[in-house]
């Protein structure tokens, strides 16, 4: 290896085959899976072959997205497979070796991570590492919770109001059917950045999104009506449309759905609209005519606002800690 202010010297490089105990190891995405890809916080274990001297593991990918190794310094490696990245490094070391040839395996996946909140074991994130399906996912997190509930154990989990999120849109997934009874075509598999929620089963809250002042969850009391918790939101903002309110109730795979005119509440035609545990309030800013034609936006609002108050009340001290190699 050169020293300081010498000119690059060329060093000969074996090349005879790496034995198959030290061949790559990366995860082997199934059939028609993206492909991995590295990012900040991940680190790999580098060697070339034929030189223990120059073996380092666990070497991180830094915050910037750069790797370095022996005299390849600062070397793009975020967005790249492994295969890229022995590439690039082999291409930055040819300056200095004879046919380089670098051994590359994974020794961390941190950036690629899914997130389980709610009545999980372990919440917080998990390693994507490998291809991962719902199940594995909950099984990584420990299983549910579980409850004494007259003598017996039961899960804590609401899987009627469980969701699957990804890039703020929720992926339909009936939760009952996968875990009570056993149908695996809901056993989808996982990208990273997606977010499992399993909501408490014992909740007594209802949640109101949309144009009003304070969105959120609220306790649910003895006689609670739309118009009670429209007014703890802190009252519609300019926007709203308060001429047709949608409450949402029952399962997120089978919501039932309920049309509240407010103009008619509040002038005495009509009587309030008592809630329910768990009822969904969604106050849109423009004139709708069917529930389906807002339903959407509404679940929308309802999976972003509880990953929200969840993950920053819960998540986010373990999403970021330090990551491999800072």
């Amino acid at each position: 290896i050169p020293t300081s202010g010498s000119p690059p010297a060329q060093r000969s490089a074996a090349t005879t085959t790496a034995p198959p105990e030290i061949q790559e190891k990366a995860p082997h995405p199934t059939s028609g899976s993206p492909p991995v890809l590295l990012g900040p916080g991940d680190g790999v274990n580098l060697m070339m072959f034929g030189d223990t001297t120059s073996k380092r593991n666990e070497v991180g990918i830094t915050p910037t997205g750069k790797i370095s190794y022996l005299q390849a310094q600062d070397i793009p490696a975020a967005g790249l497979t492994l295969d890229q990245l022995r590439d690039r490094i082999t291409t930055a070391l040819s300056r200095y070796y004879q046919n380089p040839r670098l051994i590359i395996t994974p020794a961390g996946f941190n950036s690629r991570r899914v997130y389980l909140l709610g009545k999980v074991i372990k919440k917080g994130p998990v390693n994507f590492d490998r291809p991962l399906s719902i199940l594995e996912a909950v099984t990584e997190a420990g299983g549910f919770e579980t409850g004494l509930f007259q003598s017996n154990t039961v899960e804590l989990a609401d899987l009627g109001r469980s969701f699957l999120a990804r890039q703020g849109q929720r992926i339909p997934v009936d939760f009952v059917a996968l875990f009570n009874q056993g149908d695996v075509s809901q056993n989808l598999p996982l990208q990273p950045g997606d977010y499992l929620y399993f909501p408490s089963a014992n909740s007594n809250e209802i949640f109101v999104f949309g144009n009003v002042n304070v969105q959120g969850s609220q306790g649910l009391l003895a006689h609670t009506t739309v118009t009670s918790v429209v007014a703890t939101a802190g009252g519609f903002t300019k926007k709203a449309y308060p001429h047709r309110v949608l409450v949402i109730r029952g399962t997120l795979s089978q919501p039932q759905t309920h049309i509240v005119d407010m103009d008619a509440v509040l002038s005495g035609r009509e009587k309030g609209f008592r809630l329910e545990p768990k009822d969904i309030v969604y106050i849109s800013d423009r004139p709708w005519a069917r529930a389906e034609q807002i339903l959407d936006y509404a679940l929308s609002a309802f999976v972003m606002g509880s990953i929200s108050t969840y993950a920053n009340s819960q998540v986010l001290p373990l999403v970021t800690k330090p990551l491999f190699g800072e």
